[in-house]
């Protein structure tokens, strides 16, 4: 009975190590996936801010339009860029 124990215990020692392996495999294999739902996470933080953000944005660039003159053309590519994208985001949003 003794020798059934020792070839037993042998057994589950190499099984208990290939497991060990096996969970070590797959860990390497999802890493990318952890990172991706850290990444996820991230995101959906700086959504929930998102609208303190856009005014913070918003009084950031009327500051600028009050700084600076409008003759500069930085002014007006920043205002085309600001009218655009709000153009873009009511052709998405209309769906």
């Amino acid at each position: 009975m003794t020798v059934e124990r020792e070839t037993f215990a042998a057994r589950r020692a190499a099984l208990v190590a290939r497991a060990a392996l096996q969970r070590e495999d797959v860990a390497r294999q999802l890493a990318p996936i952890a990172a991706l739902d850290r990444w996820l996470e991230r995101i959906d933080t700086v959504r929930s801010r998102l609208p303190a953000i856009a005014a913070g944005a918003a009084l950031g660039l009327s500051a600028l339009l009050l700084a600076i003159p409008a003759r500069f053309p930085v002014v007006n590519v920043g205002i085309a860029a600001f009218n655009l994208a709000g153009s873009v985001r009511k052709l998405f949003s209309r769906r």
